[in-house]
């Protein structure tokens, strides 16, 4: 369970704890199900049936924001293509481009014209997440383009002026495209801040935990990571 099921779970449990009615933590269902479908998690068990009756909240949902936010997406018919491919791109937006805010702005709103402004805000920033992940993608295939990928074991690519937001997306697309775990890193003075995607049956976690010593900071898991370390070690 990802860390939205997580916490809906602990306010389910202290409710319960309080002896509150169980529509005090249900009515969270719709944003629990944006988090549960955004995270790509498998929908078994409570997972799935967090997603089914979430979709039938989100589709009646009393929240101004997510309401605004669906009506200008456009979409007549609620389901996790709603969420996946309309919903959660705009809120992961915010936070790749630096306005977290505003995805929580949104969600907390309960005036109708504001709501529509975040919204409008929310899907600049999704453009601008597009042209960056599109330009760093191909300046990547430019670099990989002059080695012969037959013989990488990996890919390894650094720039200075990628943004640290969108580089996991690139690096997932590159790991998918040519089947090998990838780090991209981007550099802010002399700090190097990096993302990296994995493939199955290798533990990138593990490779960076051996590599530990040159590294200021590093978490994730096998899949991905995020690292931090000083420039002066590339």
């Amino acid at each position: 369970m990802q860390v939205v099921g997580v916490v809906f779970k602990l306010i389910q449990a202290i409710s319960i704890k309080l002896e509150l009615d169980n529509k005090e933590y249900l009515k969270y269902l719709d944003i629990v199900c944006i988090g549960t479908i955004s995270d790509i998690v498998p929908l078994i068990g409570e997972n799935r049936i967090i997603a089914k009756l979430g979709l039938k909240l989100i589709s009646q949902t009393k929240n101004i924001g997510l309401k605004t936010l669906i009506q200008k997406l456009g979409y007549k018919k609620i389901n996790s293509n709603t969420i996946s491919f309309g919903v959660a791109p705009r809120i992961n937006a915010c936070g790749r481009m630096g306005y977290e805010n505003e995805a929580l702005k949104l969600f907390l709103t309960e005036n109708i014209e504001e709501a529509t402004i975040i919204t409008d805000n929310l899907n600049n920033y999704n453009k601008q997440r597009q042209i960056k992940e599109k330009q760093i993608f191909e300046q990547a295939i430019l670099e990989l383009e002059k080695e012969d990928i037959n013989n990488l074991s990996s890919i390894v690519l650094c720039g200075d002026n990628w943004h640290y937001g969108v580089i996991g997306i690139v690096a997932s697309k590159l790991a998918e495209k040519f089947f090998k775990p990838t780090l991209l890193i981007c550099f802010e003075n002399d700090v190097g801040k990096g993302s990296g995607r994995s493939l199955s049956g290798f533990d990138l976690h593990k490779a960076l935990t051996e590599s530990s010593e040159y590294l200021e900071k590093y978490g994730g898991h096998e899949m991905a990571v995020r690292i931090i370390f000083e420039k002066r070690y590339v």
